[in-house]
């Protein structure tokens, strides 16, 4: 029997009822807010690296809830071909090129509607794109040097190395490989981040050249002659050596059946562990250095470099240029618009920096056995014609290579006049012809095959 008296039962009741209606309320609220409440990023992945470095790299955003496929807008700033796919709660945008150093990208995507709700917003996303290096050769009466600068900012260059003299260098990694002279010959070296340096083993008579470096700076490899004996045949004969830039180790590359290959030119095949090597009797192989046999691609010309961003190599076959596709061996011409020459304008070298796009050098004669060029200018070639993109104030083009983003031109001149000056390099944009920096050296690493 209960002792409570009825007024207070009566009271608890009207409490308990309070309570349920708040709960009510606070319930209907929560659904009314999530009812209006647009998809929220949870999470995003992106690689301001690969952006730079890689073609249809991608910006992966994951929300909070699933959203519908259909009514999606992507904006990206500055502007950058790029598509948008929706798959659950992922959007995925995938840039058709690289895109631009240090630079900062704005990435707004509208109409992203719940699949559940249908509440309707925006999603955005910004990330920066790091800088890109370039080395350059300054040579000089007290010794060779290698400088480093920014491509894009106006910091001032660096001394990565110094030696007596220098013939060849590229990047590995973090690190450098130098063909140099320090007074002990030519040796290639390898000085590697933590300050350590591997002088690569060869008869104290070699020569070495096409010193090439791994897209993904795990390798290097380098051309060897020699006339001394070596320790498994007479002479080393336009002998390609790679060299593991972790370990050191340095392993020979064979042709058929084990046997030497006489390399002429070579490169690495990006995207896999392959080489390509011209041979000196001008036939063209991809190899894997793990083994197995070559596979022949016919007679190679000369090696014109990569479209950037691709395994596809240009190679000439005077008087026609080639392009193939070292990952499938397929070869087809290529077909380069012809341009518009003034009166005593010669063509000079062509670089690749896209599908049907290409730089050219455009030499102006004068009669004079001593200068020969008096100067030259840089064209853009692509599907919508011919345009001039760079003219020096002065000196003769003597070099023209494409930063690995193909967004900046290196174009290298000398004074004919001034001999002893040390060449200067202009960075150029591709594709406005503003020039962006001008840097005293030349050779700039851009221009290394591989």
């Amino acid at each position: 029997m209960s002792t409570e008296p009825p007024r207070s039962r009566a009271g608890f009741g009207r409490l308990v009822a309070v309570i349920v209606a708040v709960l009510a309320v606070a319930a209907g609220a929560l659904v009314a807010v999530a009812a209006v409440t647009p998809p929220r990023v949870s999470s995003t992945a992106v690689a301001p690296e690969a952006l730079v470095t890689r073609l249809g790299q991608r910006v992966v955003v994951t929300l909070d809830q699933p959203v519908a496929p259909d009514g999606l807008e992507l904006t990206v700033e500055p502007a950058a071909p790029a598509s948008l796919t929706a798959d659950g709660s992922t959007l995925t945008v995938r840039f058709e090129g690289m895109l631009d150093y240090a630079t900062d990208y704005a990435v707004r995507i509208d109409g992203v509607r719940s699949a559940a709700t249908g509440a309707t917003g925006r999603v955005e996303v910004a990330f920066t794109t790091p800088d890109e290096q370039i080395l350059l050769l300054v040579p000089g009466a007290d010794g060779d040097r290698i400088m480093s600068a920014s491509a894009t900012a106006g910091d001032p260059p660096t001394e990565r190395y110094r030696a007596e003299h220098i013939s060849e260098f590229v990047r590995v990694g973090d690190g450098l490989v130098v063909i140099s002279d320090e007074g002990d010959g030519p040796r290639v070296r390898h000085l590697t981040p933590d300050g350590r340096v591997f002088v690569l083993g060869g008869p104290a008579d070699a020569t070495y050249r096409a010193l090439r470096a791994s897209p993904d700076g795990r390798g290097y490899g380098v051309v060897l002659t020699s006339a001394s004996v070596g320790p498994e045949r007479t002479v080393y004969d336009s002998v390609l050596q790679l060299v593991d830039a972790a370990t050191d180790i340095e392993t020979e590359v064979t042709g058929f059946d084990g046997g030497p290959l006489s390399v002429a030119d070579w490169t690495y095949v990006r995207g896999t562990t392959s080489i390509l090597v011209r041979s000196l009797d001008l036939q063209g192989y991809i190899v894997d250095p793990a083994g197995g046999e070559p596979v022949p691609l016919g007679t190679l010309g000369r090696l014109r470099g990569f479209v950037p961003g691709t395994p596809v190599l240009l190679t000439d076959q005077w008087p026609d240029t080639f392009e193939t596709d070292l990952t499938t061996a397929e070869t087809t011409p290529v077909d380069i618009p012809a341009i518009r020459l003034d009166a005593g304008d010669v063509a000079g070298d062509f670089i690749p920096l896209g599908a049907a796009r290409f730089a050219q050098v455009v030499h102006v004669f004068v009669n004079d056995p001593v200068a020969r060029w008096a100067t030259s200018y840089v064209v853009g070639i692509g599907e919508d014609g011919m345009r001039e993109l760079f003219r020096p104030p002065s000196g003769a083009i003597t070099g023209l290579c494409a930063s690995p983003n193909a967004q900046l031109l290196a174009v290298t001149l000398v004074d004919p006049s001034s001999p002893d000056q040390p060449p200067l390099t202009y960075l150029v944009d591709a594709r406005t012809g503003a020039t962006m920096r001008t840097l005293t050296g030349g050779r700039p690493d851009w221009c290394a095959g591989g």
